[in-house]
């Protein structure tokens, strides 16, 4: 599906390689050719945006009339805290400006708070695509999925990262006891929703 910049791979990954984050190139062209399959005027939403890396991968990829939420405290986790002098929201709002110029179709937003209790700006069943990449404690984990999986629409996406990775271990044990049968790919459920949680190097 194209975007009215051409949905450019090559300069996606040039823009998003451009700023700091974990998520690596493989992992940026899986956000955004997976973008590209929301429909016209749907909505993604990324918990745990940082300074935007991700973000930015689906922005770009996303059909023209579609939303784009990023969610985040901004605050880090124990271990990965801001450094001084970092501001990572101040960094996320002026990379999703430049998102914005390029997309200018698009509607972009910050929502600095909380990523569970934001799930109640959103209705069931109205958002396309939720790519869960905030806290990965068992219980923030088990908390995000059971406030975003209702929020999805019925053959809609709720996505995840750090799934079956060493480092990772809660996240993998409150997927596996929240979504029966979920897999580092796509999973079917009882409501229609496809669930991906991702463990790259991956084939999806």
């Amino acid at each position: 599906m194209q975007c009215r910049w051409n949905a450019d791979p090559v300069q996606m990954m040039h823009i998003c390689q451009s700023i700091s984050g974990w998520m690596d190139d493989a992992e940026l062209m899986w956000l955004f050719e997976r973008a590209q399959q929301v429909p016209p005027g749907g909505i993604w939403v990324e918990l745990g945006s940082w300074k935007g890396r991700s973000l930015l991968a689906a922005g770009l990829g996303l059909p023209d009339g579609c939303q784009l939420w990023g969610i985040d405290h901004f605050r880090g986790c124990p271990g990965w805290e801001p450094k001084v002098g970092e501001d990572p929201a101040k960094e996320c709002l002026g990379n999703l400006n430049r998102l914005q110029l390029l997309r200018p179709k698009l509607r972009c937003g910050i929502i600095v708070g909380d990523v569970t209790e934001a799930a109640e700006r959103f209705a069931n069943e109205s958002v396309a695509s939720v790519f869960i990449d905030a806290s990965h404690d068992f219980d923030s984990v088990t908390l995000q999925i059971a406030a975003w999986g209702p929020k999805v629409i019925p053959h809609g996406w709720l996505h995840g990262h750090d799934y079956n990775r060493r480092e990772w271990p809660d996240v993998t044990s409150a997927v596996v006891q929240a979504l029966v049968g979920v897999e580092s790919g796509p999973a079917p459920s009882g409501t229609g929703t496809r669930q991906t949680f991702l463990s790259f190097p991956a084939v999806m």
